[in-house]
């Protein structure tokens, strides 16, 4: 602004930014922690945080589903998914196609004291009709030895091109016993 007068700030930059719009807390047998219309026209991705996750069924694997219209999408060979991860001695594949919902990693889930699960889910373009709703995540967690385990993927929904309208986390089998979720819109620009 000139010598001898104090600088002029500016606001920074949205772009990238995260805001936050939802948060669920399972706290015992829930179904689902489910953000079925938390998706809208504001922004056109997403991003969901995963923390301190048990499912009720030792050899279920955490999931998730979209959804559109407020409802969970569930049409058979609906998702189509692959992954990549690793553990302390080995690594290993995941992938499957015709599925009713996307599952996170490979091998059983953990439910004992001390164990349990955390990642993060990208939803992209979630408003636009002229493409299948593609997903990237990172998951990590530890199974029934304690071996902890990440995976990373992606996947597709293919069964339809609308805009979707939100997302569940969920069991394979059973329900969830405890977890904190989060979703975020990015900020578009």
């Amino acid at each position: 602004t000139g010598a001898g007068s104090p600088p002029a700030f500016e606001a920074a930059a949205a772009g990238g930014s995260l805001v936050f719009i939802a948060e669920v807390n399972v706290t015992s047998g829930d179904a689902a922690a489910s953000f079925l219309s938390s998706f809208s026209s504001t922004y056109d991705n997403y991003f969901l945080t995963m923390q301190n996750v048990q499912v009720t069924t030792e050899t279920a694997i955490l999931s998730f589903r979209v959804a559109i219209g407020g409802a969970a999408k569930s049409d058979s060979g609906g998702y189509v998914y692959a992954a990549n991860g690793f553990n302390e001695t080995a690594s290993s594949n995941l992938g499957s196609a015709g599925n009713t919902m996307v599952r996170l990693h490979a091998g059983s889930s953990a439910n004992a004291s001390g164990e349990g699960q955390a990642g993060h889910i990208y939803f992209w373009g979630v408003n636009d009709t002229a493409q299948h709703k593609m997903c990237t995540w990172q998951h990590v967690f530890e199974n029934t030895s304690t071996v902890l385990h990440i995976m990373n993927g992606g996947s597709s929904y293919q069964a339809a091109t609308t805009a979707l309208s939100g997302c569940q986390i969920l069991s394979s089998s059973g329900t969830l016993i405890k977890g904190n979720f989060k979703l975020y819109g990015i900020v578009n620009s």
